[in-house]
């Protein structure tokens, strides 16, 4: 058709299974075939391979191949699919094919054409002049880049420099310009009213909450070594002695009790982290409404969405209880159409948790002065429980009852580094329109009260391999 071929690539890798989901009448080996398709070539895509991952994809396109020539006439066997084969060889001996790409080729020659429609063609002298023209080009983007270590220019996304500041760091001392792809930062401070944007503070529900993910962090930090937490963490002993003597106190409950004059002469704790409970109960974060995760931007809806108390209890399910929200205007079905929400969903897991779903309500950096945690940037998110299409590997979360209450603050590091796009759906699977006016068919409708559920789609799946390994080294590695 008349899509380009990076829109084409994320066809397959992204949405290709969201497509398949929708033909009702394919058969089920069929099915298959074309997700076994999509998910190798998403593979291909990938921006890393392990040495066992070659052989392994090279296994997979084999199979792919050989069912491809089974189910399908030979006339329709028109593709050259066994060249995916010879690609994966390649791999070994130039790296992933995405660092190889024929892009930075094709936009050379876009350049050359528009020199040549602005040269006059005639004369013998064409060609040189088209040639010089082009080196000029070159060497003129070669000064620019190299006239300063580090860019000054503002522009952003895209037409950013490779030299931007946010990638590139310059040591003053030994003059060392290092660069990070997966580099970490927030911007765009929030801006607060009283009446529609407050700042809340943080709750005692939320200090509770934040103190796990803090202790998670620093478990992460020193390879759960009890010892090495303890020795190097302050808030790490405040918590492990209020789960020794004090279990029936929460976090927050044990902080105070602490910081009680009553309580001095029983107080097991020293002056260090009877300060860290104080900077824990005085913290007031500047929250940001944008950050940058593993190189990647990543937007929130707003710091006065977020689940400032225990949500309220719904009703009991089959194996668990479930909630909804407290915070009425943060709640999935009130606010699943509004950009702002649709655009705050990301993919985390945690430490020795499966991975989860959220909307990201705010950004903030932790101060509290213990040297083993300060410096982490936290992700408040509302957190939901998804579950998985059969025969498929999307995911799915419900408008009713979803809410996750085990998780309200995460790591940034535990953030996969990747967008998620949504896909809103009525009870009878037909998609819903947000921003276009359109009729109402059997495959879309714009009556936005037919919401039931969404698909999760992963933008970039292809930054997904090896994740896992990332994500669960310290923020004090990652966060340079």
């Amino acid at each position: 058709g008349f899509m380009k071929m990076n829109q084409r690539l994320k066809l397959v890798s992204s949405f290709w299974e969201v497509v398949i989901l929708s033909l009702n009448d394919l058969a089920d080996q069929y099915r298959l075939f074309y997700r076994m398709i999509a998910k190798d070539i998403s593979k291909l895509l990938s921006f890393n391979f392990s040495e066992q991952s070659v052989q392994k994809i090279k296994e997979d396109l084999i199979e792919s191949i050989c069912l491809w020539e089974g189910l399908l006439p030979v006339k329709n066997c028109t593709f050259q699919l066994h060249e995916l084969i010879d690609l994966v060889d390649f791999i070994p001996l130039f790296g992933p094919p995405m660092g190889v790409s024929e892009f930075p080729g094709e936009r050379a020659l876009g350049r050359v054409i528009k020199d040549k429609l602005k040269n006059n063609t005639g004369g013998v002298s064409f060609e040189k002049s088209m040639m010089q023209n082009h080196i000029n080009f070159e060497l003129q983007n070669l000064q620019t880049f190299y006239k300063e270590a580090i860019s000054k220019t503002k522009s952003q996304g895209k037409k950013q420099p490779p030299n931007n500041p946010l990638n590139c760091k310059l040591d003053s001392r030994t003059g060392i310009l290092s660069f990070n792809s997966i580099p970490f930062s927030l911007f765009k401070p929030e801006l607060h009213d009283a009446k529609t944007k407050p700042y809340l503070k943080l709750s005692p529900y939320e200090i509770d909450h934040l103190i796990d993910t803090m202790i998670l962090e620093v478990k992460k930090q020193y390879g759960s070594d009890e010892k090495m937490c303890e020795n190097n963490s302050c808030i790490y002993r405040i918590e492990s002695l209020r789960l020794e003597q004090y279990k029936d106190l929460t976090p927050f409950e044990w902080l105070n009790y602490n910081l009680n004059t009553n309580n001095r002469e029983t107080c097991e704790l020293t002056m260090e982290e009877l300060d860290v409970c104080r900077a824990i109960l005085q913290f007031e974060p500047k929250f940001f409404g944008a950050a940058h995760i593993y190189g990647m931007q990543f937007t929130s809806r707003g710091s006065w969405l977020r689940e400032t108390q225990k949500p309220k209890l719904a009703r009991y399910g089959v194996q668990s209880k479930e909630y909804e929200e407290h915070n009425i205007k943060g709640s999935l079905k009130r606010s699943w159409y509004v950009a702002a929400s649709y655009g705050s969903w990301c993919r985390f897991e945690q430490e020795g948790k499966q991975h989860s779903y959220g909307q990201i309500n705010t950004f903030f950096t932790i101060k509290i002065g213990d040297k083993s945690i300060d410096g982490l940037i936290v992700a408040a998110v509302t957190a939901r429980k998804y579950s998985n299409i059969p025969k498929s590997s999307v995911d799915m979360i419900s408008c009713k009852c979803s809410l996750d209450i085990k998780t309200i603050f995460v790591a940034t590091t535990d953030i996969y580094p990747t967008r998620i796009a949504t896909l809103p759906l009525s009870f009878n699977k037909v998609a819903i329109s947000v921003k276009k006016k359109i009729k109402d068919s059997e495959f879309a409708t714009s009556n936005l009260s037919e919401f039931v559920y969404l698909y999760m789609i992963s933008l970039h799946p292809e930054k997904l391999v090896d994740s896992k390994k990332l994500i669960r080294r310290s923020y004090k590695v990652l966060q340079l």
